[in-house]
């Protein structure tokens, strides 16, 4: 649920800072009967409520077919020198939580095969999975469907990220965050 005027306050950040491409408010999900605000470094952009400038949406080719669009898209816009920023004075409240809409399990399988199209190591992914196991429900068996979507995802071949201004390899740094799908809005182009 977007908050009061959050769209005419975006664009009104926008106008304020030209070279500003991505951007969205925080997003809070309901745990245990409290609204929490996920942890969102404030230059990564929350993928639920996020909006583009005209510009930079037209720059990074739009929205790719993956999951994990978010990610990519923010790195994207930062290789071709727009700003990306999530405001925490913006809170937007997400009902369901992330990466669930189809099911627990299978939002976690997704990640994980969203972090094989994107190249990330093996390794990392056994890293990940444990931190998946401990913080998300249900606990262990989160970590595990994580590690099996992106042990499914490689014998099917499943398309990865190609990026042919970083030589072929996927623009997704090592450490960057999983999320869910995108909300993406083109805005229009500043006058």
């Amino acid at each position: 649920m977007l908050p009061p005027n959050y769209l005419a306050e975006l664009l009104r950040r926008f106008a304020a800072e030209p070279r500003l491409g991505v951007a969205a408010g925080t997003f809070s999900e309901l745990h245990n009967g409290n609204w929490r605000t996920a942890s969102t470094p404030s230059n990564h952009v929350t993928p639920q409520a996020r909006i583009y400038s005209r510009e930079c949406f037209e720059a990074i080719g739009g929205m790719p077919a993956y999951m994990g669009a978010d990610v990519i898209t923010t790195i994207y816009a930062k290789m071709r020198g727009f700003g990306t920023k999530t405001f925490e004075d913006l809170s937007v409240r997400h009902f369901r939580p992330m990466a669930t809409a189809d099911g627990v399990r299978r939002g976690r399988e997704r990640q994980g095969a969203y972090q094989y199209i994107v190249h990330y190591s093996f390794l990392w992914i056994l890293l990940r999975s444990l931190v998946v196991a401990v913080r998300f429900r249900p606990y262990g068996l989160a970590g595990l469907w994580f590690l099996w979507g992106y042990i499914k995802a490689a014998p099917t071949h499943a398309p990865r990220v190609e990026d042919p201004e970083s030589g072929g390899r996927s623009p997704v740094p090592s450490n960057a965050d999983e999320s869910g799908r995108p909300c993406a809005a083109a805005i229009p182009s500043r006058p």
